[in-house]
């Protein structure tokens, strides 16, 4: 059995934070409390628990988005570009951390300082570093999400910090092999570029002719460099995305038609898999389907309501045009990750896309608290 460490942090911060006025009447508190207990009903109620080690893995992660949203409910005043300035950090740590481990090719992670990032699945072995994240594609989610967030400090503060974060972000999720990582990163910057006002840039370029350079010059490079990249990322790395969508009809034949309302079991696929059907399997490359088939009809439907309505509920009340754009970014490109990788298993990135975007929800309700009491003050002063 695993608990991620920042879990058990969270449950102490919840606790401490309790006895603050917190709205529990809030529709995120609805959707997040709904999936717990649908848990908690899987495990009582319907079966039994196979795979201990995964479902506190998958658990760990939904538990963990109700305490963010205590956490952040629990503010009173949030400095959000602060927040998101110090991402950069994390960002430089990180990448830092990646060029080593492609140098030494270990993880150099405490707990497995030695374990190899060599990936074996292609014609010949690769490094695939893994960051802070501790698996390969586990890092490509995590380079996108710090890739929206350092691109977005670049934009808004216009520093040289932070073009460097997001300079080594880009080799570090370069350095990962996740393909669909790059194609998270691609929308993520075109979203970003074309939300970005550009009355506030120091550079006299009009959008079009920066995007026909950007397409010109990337043109250019598939045209000189497409062999070497298609022997290092489908040859040598392994063109594994076909099999994805074999495993995508296979698991609904056998697990959604079998229970679609129950589901089989949260962290339970590769068990029910094996004990049911006779063969192993992958954990499920996509987060939604994922949830669909372990969760059930009910409990997918609450966990795409929640991210809908968090995402749709802080783009339009956000004012500030460029904060809007990040999110919708933010939003997108990781839909696409976490649709083509087993991100149920991946703590980091779950917990910096939740933090983030429950910050920002936070963001928008006490501005307009702020609005609301400021109207209510002038109507008892007439």
């Amino acid at each position: 059995m695993h608990i991620h460490s920042t879990v058990v942090l969270l449950l102490m911060l919840a606790v401490y934070l309790f006895r603050r006025k917190i709205n529990l009447k809030d529709p995120i508190a609805y959707f997040s409390a709904l999936m717990l207990v649908g848990v908690a009903l899987q495990v009582f109620v319907l079966r039994d628990i196979f795979d201990w080690p995964n479902f506190t893995i998958v658990f760990g992660t939904y538990l963990s988005i109700m305490l963010i949203y205590l956490m952040t409910a629990s503010l009173n005043k949030i400095n959000l570009n602060q927040v998101l300035y110090n991402f950069n950090y994390l960002a430089i740590l990180n990448g830092v951390l990646s060029i080593l481990q492609y140098i030494t090719g270990k993880t150099l992670l405490i707990g497995n300082l030695s374990q190899s990032i060599v990936y074996t699945e292609g014609v010949t072995n690769v490094k695939r570093v893994v960051g802070l994240a501790g698996s390969n594609n586990a890092a490509g989610n995590l380079g996108v999400l710090l890739f929206c967030i350092c691109l977005y400090n670049t934009v808004t503060q216009k520093n040289l910090f932070s073009l460097f974060s997001l300079g080594i972000t880009t080799v570090f999720s370069l350095l990962t092999l996740t393909r669909i990582g790059y194609l998270g990163m691609l929308v993520a910057f075109i979203i970003v570029f074309i939300g970005y006002d550009t009355k506030e840039s120091r550079f006299p370029v009009s959008k079009k002719k920066i995007i026909a350079g950007a397409a010109g010059f990337l043109a250019l490079l598939l045209i000189i460099f497409h062999k070497p990249i298609i022997q290092k990322l489908f040859i040598d790395r392994g063109n594994t995305s076909g099999e994805r969508f074999k495993q995508y009809i296979n698991a609904w034949n056998t697990g959604v038609l079998h229970h679609p309302f129950s589901g089989i079991g949260v962290g339970q696929w590769q068990s029910y898999s094996y004990y049911n059907f006779g063969y192993v399997d992958l954990p499920i490359h996509s987060l939604y389907y994922n949830v669909l088939i372990e969760n059930g009809l009910l409990l997918f439907i609450a966990f795409l309501a929640l991210n809908v309505y968090l995402i749709i509920k802080v783009i339009r009340n956000t004012q500030n045009r460029n904060l809007k754009f990040f999110y919708l970014a933010l939003g997108i490109s990781s839909f696409i990750t976490v649709n083509f990788n087993p991100d149920q298993y991946y703590y980091v990135p779950n917990f910096i896309y939740f933090f983030v975007l429950l910050l920002g929800y936070r963001k928008t309700q006490l501005i307009a608290h702020r609005k609301t009491v400021v109207k209510g003050s002038k109507h008892r002063e007439k």
